[in-house]
């Protein structure tokens, strides 16, 4: 849902600025929709769909990760960023997500300059991440299949 929002309001924003650059034709809106949209999908086929996590549960598992100031974090799939920014709220030593949806990279990433101890990466954790040997705390939302693989 979240997604949708940030692509039409992209889509907002940029539509101005292109319609004075001489792109007005709505096709060309649409494959830019759609061109937007294309590594969200791909991270919900090989992990799944972006699902907030419920504040409830959120605080719980916070609570059981037993975050510290020596702490590494990495959030795969990380979303709104919700568990990068908690941890480096925490004062984890370094907290990193990994996201694929561009909306929700940029979201995120923007979000990401206010905590000097938080990272976001527009990077395929499957492919581009080789070792997560010096996490001290890993947290994944996966669906049944990625979790067995992950």
């Amino acid at each position: 849902m979240i997604e949708a929002f940030l692509l039409g309001l992209y889509i907002l924003v940029l539509s101005p600025i292109l319609f004075s650059l001489g792109f007005n034709s709505p096709a060309f809106y649409f494959f830019l929709l759609f061109a937007l949209s294309i590594p969200g999908i791909y991270a919900m086929i090989i992990g799944a769909p972006f699902v907030p996590t419920k504040k409830e549960k959120h605080h719980l598992m916070l609570k059981m990760a037993k975050i510290n100031k020596n702490s590494q974090v990495y959030d795969l799939g990380s979303g709104d960023g919700r568990f990068v920014f908690a941890a480096a709220k925490q004062g984890a030593k370094k907290s990193i997500g990994y996201e694929l949806s561009s909306p929700l990279y940029i979201f995120t990433k923007l979000k990401s300059l206010f905590y000097k101890n938080a990272d976001i990466r527009y990077k395929n954790f499957w492919k581009d991440v080789k070792n997560f040997s010096d996490a001290d705390v890993i947290f994944c939302f996966l669906l049944v299949k990625p979790m067995d693989r992950f």
